[in-house]
């Protein structure tokens, strides 16, 4: 199976955005371009990650955060997650005994 290119699953960050939070929301991102699209639904503010990690309070540290546990999570307690399950190790956080439970019910 060949992996999605970085541009298009770039835009599906974009899209589960546009999806599932709601219009005029604050939301922070760094200064890729595909965050652009997004502009006008939500206040977007960013951070450029080549001058600081953190500007005026915007920084994308715990979204960091949370995808480098999960992605530890699954190379190192599972070695993989099948994208059917894939959800349900995502939407439960990092370290969570329910996590296990949901997987296998």
């Amino acid at each position: 199976m060949q992996r999605p290119k970085a541009s298009a699953m770039r835009l599906e960050g974009v899209d589960f955005a546009k999806e599932r939070v709601e219009p005029g929301l604050a939301l922070s991102a760094d200064e890729l371009p595909h965050w652009d699209l997004l502009a006008g639904r939500f206040d977007l503010r960013r951070v450029n990650h080549s001058e600081a990690y953190c500007e005026n309070g915007v920084h994308t540290n715990l979204a960091e955060s949370y995808l480098s546990r999960l992605r530890r999570i699954i190379r190192g307690q599972h070695h993989a997650v099948s994208g059917k399950y894939l959800g349900t190790y995502a939407g439960t956080p990092p370290g969570s005994k329910t996590r296990a439970m949901k997987a296998t019910a």
